[in-house]
């Protein structure tokens, strides 16, 4: 397959086809190629960003005084997928081998694109190499250089590299030629593979195909609609998505105009809203909105046991996962407290469990909200034991420690939060949990009250899955709950990231630094995130923010100054290896929820 783009002025269109279908003698001369009057220089890409862009080929077909041609060679699937294969093992070592996070992430990137393209094969894609050459016209060789000049920074631009041909003249103009047959030692040098899909969604007429199905989610920069499926589960895909974005990009809105057609489509959402910007949402669809600051007694109890589900709907060691989460609280709400008073404050929560006769044969299906204890029977609990220890005992100390501590957690702004019976429930199709006036409050308590509500809420995806519901988890201000000295925090969004397909969710994590995810003490876990979240939403940003985003998701030029612009509600859309401008317009019957009353935007 072949075809050419050709752009020139007017009045230079005699002579350039006149180049192309010589009637009068050819000649090669330093380097290029003497037509009649006429002088050319001809040249093909040989680098290219390992996602190509949707229409990239329009970025540089629109060049004046220019030919392109586009070739696509068919080959043996077999052959092809065998050293697509290799690549994919090359890959995975690397990114095995690597300390740098970049590195490592981009590794794998590679990986799953080789794993797609061999998916797509698989499914009668036809495989193959293409070859994009062009030929730089003039009216004299000067001309012809600073042409070529301003084409080649083009192409960089675009991440692509392209070689001129000055010892190939020849060759090179018979591969380019629609009247000659490709050359072997050309083709050698500017073929690259690609399915033939790919290739073609490189034209400025190829529609998008970035997602095929679902419902409006924006449009692209060719004005084309892209369409979202949250819930498409092929090739062990997740729903996850991270949304990236400095204050004033559009995040909230995009994500709100994502949430209210998850929404319509029946989803379960829930949303942690630290900043109160989810709660005319909610209310203008008759969601729920709950404040666990501490001032409207809506309280969650962290000594509640919440149960985990397998498959099967059995209880699977609930108890013992329960102790490991409440120590984490504990480190997070007083990270002070030395080793040996933890361990002797959870040895007393097991006494607590006794006195309730809860232990690890509970049936805690059967169990009600008011048959768990509080933290004033901890307190009661450890004051009895402290009562019957001896001053010289060589634990008398850290009773004292633990027994201080508990006192303090059942009165005040503690008591508020944490002492007392979970008084809350979801069912409601959207539920908000406003935490805005708990910003202001010590970050330890800040930390724990986060970690506690994430345990609380992946308990209700459990729920949700036993319906055979789909839930939406939604973290707004993610970076308000990121602390490189707590880092329990993170590893929960870690492993929920990691467990949310298999239960029927999706986690969106909202942040406006990129920065504090890789921060070197939680780039694991931020790593973590990122690699399990198949959709991202990069919108306006600047600085470091930018530089990483480059550097993680392979960004071209282009969609740099996309991000740089810092143009309210237009991004990069990223599905797996695909990538896609994208502009959030919101349609007018959905303005009332996204936006609120009586507001425009984009």
């Amino acid at each position: 397959m072949i075809f050419g783009v050709m752009r020139m002025n007017r009045e230079k269109n005699k002579k350039i086809i006149n180049a192309l279908t010589p009637l009068t003698g050819m000649s090669y001369e330093n380097g290029m190629i003497r037509i009649g009057d006429m002088y050319s220089k001809v040249g093909g890409i040989t680098d290219y960003p390992t996602t190509l862009p949707l229409g990239i080929s329009s970025k540089y077909n629109k060049i004046p005084f220019s030919y392109t041609t586009h070739i696509f060679i068919p080959e043996n699937s077999g052959l092809f997928t065998k050293g697509i294969a290799k690549g994919i093992r090359q890959a995975e070592m690397r990114g095995y081998e690597t300390k740098d996070a970049s590195v490592e992430i981009l590794s794998k990137n590679e990986a799953n694109s080789g794993r797609e393209m061999i998916e797509q094969i698989q499914e009668g894609d036809t495989v193959g190499y293409m070859i994009n050459m062009s030929m730089i016209f003039g009216e004299t060789s000067d001309e012809v250089k600073n042409r070529y000049s301003r084409f080649e920074n083009q192409i960089e631009g675009l991440q692509m590299r392209f070689r001129g041909m000055s010892h190939l003249s020849r060759q090179s103009f018979k591969t380019l030629a629609p009247f000659y047959t490709i050359d072997s030692e050309v083709e050698n040098i500017f073929k690259r593979n690609i399915l033939f899909s790919d290739f073609c969604k490189c034209f400025p007429f190829a529609g998008n195909q970035i997602t095929k199905e679902g419902y409006y989610l924006g449009i692209d920069n060719m004005n084309g609609l892209l369409l979202h499926n949250s819930w498409e589960r092929k090739n062990n895909m997740n729903g996850n998505m991270v949304v990236i974005g400095e204050s004033g990009s559009g995040k909230t809105t995009a994500c709100k105009h994502l949430l209210f057609n998850e929404y319509l489509i029946g989803t379960k959402l829930i949303v942690i809203d630290p900043e109160n910007e989810y709660g005319d949402f909610a209310r203008n669809l008759k969601g729920n909105v709950i404040d666990i600051s501490g001032g409207n007694e809506n309280i969650i109890n962290p000594l509640q046991i919440r149960v985990n589900f397998d498959d099967n709907n059995g209880i699977k060691n609930s108890y013992d996962f329960h102790i490991q989460k409440i120590r984490n609280f504990f480190n997070i709400l007083l990270p002070e407290l030395r080793y040996t008073e933890l361990n002797l404050l959870i040895r007393e929560l097991e006494k607590t469990y006794t006195n309730f006769k809860i232990n690890r044969e509970t049936d805690f299906t059967k169990l009600n909200n008011k048959d768990y204890p509080i933290l004033s029977d901890l307190y009661k609990t450890i004051k009895d034991s402290f009562a019957s220890i001896d001053k010289n005992d060589d634990y008398y100390l850290n009773y004292r420690v633990i027994l201080d501590f508990v006192r303090e957690l059942t009165n005040g702004i503690y008591s508020k939060m944490f002492n007392n019976y979970t008084n809350i429930n979801l069912n409601n199709d959207i539920t908000i949990f406003n935490i805005s006036e708990v910003q202001n409050v010590e970050e330890n308590i800040k930390k724990a009250l986060y970690y506690n509500l994430l345990n609380f809420c992946w308990e209700q995806i459990t729920n949700n899955k036993k319906k055979n519901e789909n839930t939406f988890l939604v973290l707004d201000e993610a970076h308000l709950m990121l602390d490189s000295r707590i880092k329990d925090t993170m590893i929960t969004l870690k492993t929920i990231s990691k467990r949310c397909r298999k239960y029927n969710a999706n986690l969106m994590i909202i942040t406006h630094s990129l920065i504090d995810m890789l921060d070197d003490e939680l780039r694991k876990e931020g790593q973590g995130i990122l690699e399990n979240s198949n959709y991202k939403i990069l919108l306006g940003t600047d600085g470091r923010n930018l530089e990483e985003s480059r550097d993680i998701f392979k960004l071209t030029e282009q969609e740099l100054d996309i991000l740089a612009s810092k143009k309210k509600g237009s991004g990069i859309f990223i599905a797996g290896s695909l990538k896609t401008p994208i502009n959030f317009k919101i349609l007018k019957y959905e303005k009332k929820f996204v936006l609120g009353e009586n507001r425009n935007g984009t």
